[in-house]
């Protein structure tokens, strides 16, 4: 008889008392079992610390690993004799269909330890722990799984009966339970570890449909990234809606139709990062398909740059992206990527410039006044957007897009070595800026009467000066970008 069980689909925390009970009464029903049927237990759960033992990533692994085991066992010529499912039994597909026998799904005051599935089977203990063994050291989930296998007698059978040695922590490969007794990794680090073993799990099966769902999502990002940063206005000195800032040979269609004509490319940028290549090699790449975007945006635009900085720095954060998925790294890793992607970069582009007669102003003004720029910046992985923009764009949600967009992009403003204002004036005209961004912020920003009038003149001024801060615009589009990106990392549909 299968026993109905409350949906539970958020992480339920329980205490850790409640985990010690769930164990007790866990071990009772395994003696229990032992004696009712006279056959060799096999009890198999994820790895997951902390309280929060039931969620959906454990409740999602015990589905996979589930079928995965009975396949294996049956393989094996294993009889099944009974089972238990402790979690919620929806998650599981006709069991009867699969064990002909009774499944017993126990009620959900035992699920502190999270989802565990228990197995009577008529079976050599031995032969029983070779097979689940095999399956914790080969299968893509394997090690976020402990199964153990019980004789008759009651007691577990050790992996060293076989002849295998210790099992090894999945972070570092040391002993595990010396890992788990020292406390020596962090419990997020572990269930990060989890997380990404089941979202490579899923990528993996699902193959090149996978591939083709992060390259439309993370695509997906960009676009929205480009059309928030031109959509946001007031914006001082730069195209938006109600304002061709300090342009005169664009306007926000000419912005528009060039989003149209490089968006395509954005899906390419994540197809490159998406590989086994090295991290140069899909630099390389990108750097092409960068270069055939500028071409498709200048003829689009009639050879107006509207997009430049934002292909490079777009392309480089979806490569790196789509690379740190495909490695089975969390959001965190992002930037350590990034960096490693355009290692040497400003050696290479700045510090050794050959033919003097096609340097670009980027490699002008390194030479001129030693800023590194849109290179630099992305060698050292994004730290204005990383260290600085990001944060302060996810604390300030409570604010409408718009006033979010333009309260971020005077932040960005207060510190950004903007090249594009370089390119048309001195450095001291940099420092005005950046100043009077400061004091924009100082009086509130959008958030005050005081500070919506101050940034209406800096518009005003700025455009009538011809300042136009491309560059920032570019950063923001990057925040915007990146907080969508964390956002889908560490959401749990994303696992599924």
């Amino acid at each position: 008889m299968l026993c109905g069980v409350r949906c539970l689909m958020n992480a339920v925390e329980y205490k850790a008392e409640d985990i010690l009970i769930a164990r007790e009464q866990r071990v009772e029903l395994q003696e229990k079992l032992m004696q009712q049927y006279n056959g060799n237990i096999v009890v198999m759960r994820v790895n997951y610390p902390g309280l929060k033992k039931y969620n959906k990533i454990s409740i999602s692994i015990i589905k996979v690993m589930y079928r995965e085991i009975v396949r294996l066992l049956r393989q094996n010529n294993v009889e099944l004799i009974h089972e238990e499912l402790i979690g919620n039994v929806k998650e599981y597909n006709d069991i009867n269909k699969i064990i002909r026998n009774e499944a017993v799904c126990i009620e959900d005051k035992n699920l502190a330890e999270g989802p565990i599935v228990i197995f009577v089977c008529n079976e050599n203990p031995l032969k029983l722990k070779k097979i689940t063994t095999k399956l914790e050291e080969e299968h893509i989930l394997g090690r976020c799984l402990d199964i153990d296998v019980y004789n008759e007698s009651g007691n577990s059978i050790s992996r060293r009966e076989l002849g295998y040695g210790f099992r090894k922590c999945f972070l570092c490969n040391d002993i595990a339970h010396v890992c788990v007794r020292t406390k020596r990794h962090t419990e997020n680090e572990v269930i990060n570890f989890i997380k990404n073993s089941y979202k490579k799990y899923m990528l993996y099966e699902k193959g090149e449909l996978g591939k083709m769902e992060i390259t439309n999502k993370l695509g997906e990002f960009a676009l929205q990234s480009m059309l928030y940063e031109i959509s946001a206005y007031p914006s001082p000195g730069l195209v938006s809606p109600i304002s061709s800032g300090a342009h005169k040979d664009m306007d926000f269609y000419t912005f528009l139709s060039s989003i149209a004509a490089i968006n395509p490319y954005m899906c390419k940028f994540v197809e490159a990062g998406y590989s086994n290549k090295s991290y140069k090699e899909i630099f390389d790449d990108i750097r092409r398909i960068g270069i055939d975007a500028e071409k498709k945006m200048l003829k689009k635009t009639c050879d107006i740059n509207t997009h430049k900085g934002m292909i490079f720095l777009m392309g480089v954060s979806l490569a790196a992206t789509s690379k740190a998925i495909h490695d089975n790294k969390p959001f965190s890793e992002i930037r350590q990527v990034i960096k490693d992607m355009t290692s040497g970069i400003v050696e290479n582009e700045l510090l050794n410039i050959k033919d003097q007669e096609k340097i670009t102003y980027g490699e002008r003004l390194f030479a001129q006044y030693g800023i590194e720029g849109i290179r630099g910046e992305v060698e050292r992985g994004l730290p204005i957007v990383f260290d600085k923009a990001l944060k302060f764009y996810n604390q300030h949600e409570y604010l409408q897009d718009r006033e979010r967009l333009i309260q971020t992009l005077i932040y960005i403003m207060c510190f950004c070595e903007d090249t594009t204002i370089l390119h048309r004036h001195p450095l001291p005209r940099l420092r005005e800026v950046q100043v009077a961004a400061e004091a924009v912020l100082e009086l509130g920003g959008v958030e005050t009467i005081e500070g919506r009038d101050a940034l209406e003149k800096l518009d005003l001024r700025f455009s009538r000066e011809g300042l136009s801060p491309g560059g920032v615009a570019d950063l923001l589009a990057i925040t915007v970008y990146f907080s969508l990106v964390e956002e889908f990392m560490k959401n749990e549909e994303f696992y599924e």
